[in-house]
């Protein structure tokens, strides 16, 4: 039961490390709103940097899923949304509403790791 545990945080902590890497490499430095050709602001991502880590993510939650640590992957909604939340907090020019963005991005986040990560590790447990 000891090694179960201490591979589970394990877990945790890799895809707490990923996340938070992945955040900083594509989200991170990009700070910059964006002027559309209709003169809507934008950003400050684009569409490319939050796909990218989308992707990177649904890899990483499905993988360590597949491994049987489903559990573990409640870190990543977590993770995402402690990231966003200081760069709202530490954007000069913020408007305030990094709590709000927070919340959706945690509502939506939070669910769908659940329902991805509790999908693979049923599939692979059925296939065993």
């Amino acid at each position: 039961m000891r090694n179960r545990l201490v591979r589970e945080a394990l877990a945790a902590v890799v895809l707490a490390a990923l996340t938070v890497g992945g955040w900083s490499a594509l989200l991170g430095w990009d700070e910059k709103k964006h002027l559309d050709a209709n003169g809507t602001l934008s950003g400050p991502y684009e569409e490319w940097q939050v796909i990218c880590l989308g992707a990177i993510l649904i890899v990483a939650v499905a993988a360590v899923a597949r491994l049987g640590h489903w559990p573990a992957t409640l870190v990543v909604p977590v993770a995402l949304t402690v990231c966003f939340s200081i760069a709202g907090i530490t954007d000069p020019n913020g408007d305030g509403l990094w709590p709000v963005g927070a919340g959706f991005l945690f509502v939506v986040s939070f669910p769908a790791t659940f329902l991805l990560a509790a999908w693979v590790a049923g599939l692979f447990r059925r296939r065993s």
